[in-house]
């Protein structure tokens, strides 16, 4: 095996994780991105376009997956905090339950897992993460296979 399919193979395991954690939750691997998402940056309020097109989830799955979402119980959407028809993503008391159990010990377990490198090392990391994503981001736009 050579080393970007080697590499390949770490970031697929890595994601088969967060898939299989979705899976084990109840909730689609989608939305339990979404609830990820909102539960690491609760700083943020999301709305549902700039989770689409910041982690460039198609528009209409991500609606899909809200809808489902506050189907559940889990989240709903909060117009008070903007004028007009933009509505932030809020837990509800179901979702904060939720991302308790199912989120909030793998994003300790993955912090944790930091602690296993360096501080050399982790700094190397984000050298080279970021290198390469930034190289991947202007081979992707050469290609036009995406408009951002």
């Amino acid at each position: 095996m050579n080393l970007i399919e080697t590499i390949n193979q770490i970031v697929n395991e890595r994601d088969s994780i967060f898939d299989h954690i979705a899976l084990c939750s109840g909730v689609s691997e989608l939305a339990y991105m979404i609830l990820y998402i909102i539960e690491t940056e609760k700083d943020r309020n999301w709305i549902q376009s700039d989770l689409a097109d910041s982690f460039f989830f198609s528009r209409k799955s991500v609606n899909s997956a809200v809808s489902k979402l506050s189907d559940e119980g889990l989240i709903y959407l909060d117009s008070s905090t903007y004028n007009g028809d933009k509505k932030v993503l809020k837990l509800t008391d179901k979702g904060k339950e939720f991302c308790a159990k199912w989120i909030a010990p793998v994003i300790k377990a993955s912090d944790e897992s930091f602690l296993a490198l360096s501080e050399e090392e982790l700094r190397l990391m984000i050298e080279l993460e970021r290198k390469q994503l930034d190289a991947f981001k202007k081979i992707i736009k050469e290609t036009n296979l995406i408009s951002r």
